[in-house]
C-alpha cells in the first residue's frame, strides 16, 4: 500500500539522516545543524502520512485480524531485519471493524516505534483474550528509554494510541526503562465471546538475533 511504503521510505531517511549527523556532529557543526532542520521536516512528514493512513483501512484485515497481524510483523522484519514473533489465541475472535482497525493500528505503531528507536534485535506481538478483555503486546529487548524524561512519552506516538484506545473503550500502557526494552500493552474489552481456552501460536519471522 502507498503510506506503508511511503512509511518504510521516510523511516529510511530519518535512519540515514542520524547516521549522517552524527560524522557531521564533530567537524562539521553548521552542516550538522541543517542535519537536525532536516530531522525536524521528515519527523512532520512521518506525522502527515501518519495522519492520512489513520482514515485508511488496510486491506490485510480483510480476511480478519490474525492476518493482519501476520502481514504486519512479516512486512517489519523484511523492512527492517529485525526478527519479530507473533503469539496468537486460539480461536480467533471475530471482532467489530473498529476494534481490529484500533488494535492493528496501534501495533504498527508500537513496531514503527521499535524501528525508529529501540535498536533493538528482536520484538514481540502477541494477541490474546484475558478475563473476558483483548489483550495486544508488542515488546522489545532494545535500548529502552527513562519514562520521566519530559515529553519522552509523547514522541514515541503514545498519545495518538491512546487516543485509538479510547474510541474503543480501551487503554494503552507503556512500560520501559533504559537498557531493559519496551513493552506496549492494550486492552480493550472483548465484543464477541470465545468458547474455548486459550492456545498459543507462534509465527516467527526474520533471523534470529546471535
Amino acid at each position: 500500500q502507498v503510506h506503508d511504503e511511503l512509511g518504510q521510505l521516510l523511516n529510511t531517511l530519518h535512519i540515514s539522516n542520524a547516521a549522517l549527523r552524527a560524522r557531521l556532529e564533530q567537524d562539521q557543526p553548521a552542516l550538522c545543524e541543517k542535519a537536525d532542520i532536516m530531522a525536524g521536516l521528515i519527523h512532520r512528514t512521518i506525522d502527515v502520512v501518519r495522519n492520512v493512513a489513520t482514515s485508511l483501512r488496510p486491506a490485510a484485515l480483510d480476511a480478519g485480524i490474525y492476518s493482519g497481524l501476520e502481514w504486519l510483523v512479516r512486512d517489519f522484519s523484511d523492512h527492517t531485519g529485525i526478527a519479530c514473533r507473533l503469539l496468537l489465541d486460539e480461536p480467533e475472535p471475530e471482532l467489530p471493524e473498529e476494534q481490529a482497525m484500533a488494535l492493528f493500528r496501534i501495533a504498527q505503531e508500537s513496531l514503527t516505534n521499535v524501528a525508529r528507536h529501540a535498536a533493538a534485535h528482536t520484538a514481540t506481538v502477541r494477541l490474546g483474550v484475558r478475563d473476558g478483555q483483548l489483550l495486544l503486546e508488542v515488546s522489545d529487548d532494545g535500548k529502552g528509554f527513562d519514562q520521566t524524561m519530559p515529553g519522552r512519552r509523547t514522541s514515541l506516538g503514545l498519545m495518538g494510541m491512546q487516543e485509538r484506545a479510547r474510541a474503543v473503550c480501551g487503554r494503552v500502557e507503556v512500560s520501559s526503562a533504559p537498557g531493559a526494552g519496551t513493552r506496549v500493552k492494550a486492552t480493550l474489552p472483548l465484543q464477541t465471546a470465545l468458547a474455548s481456552p486459550a492456545a498459543n501460536v507462534a509465527l516467527a519471522t526474520g533471523s534470529p538475533a546471535a
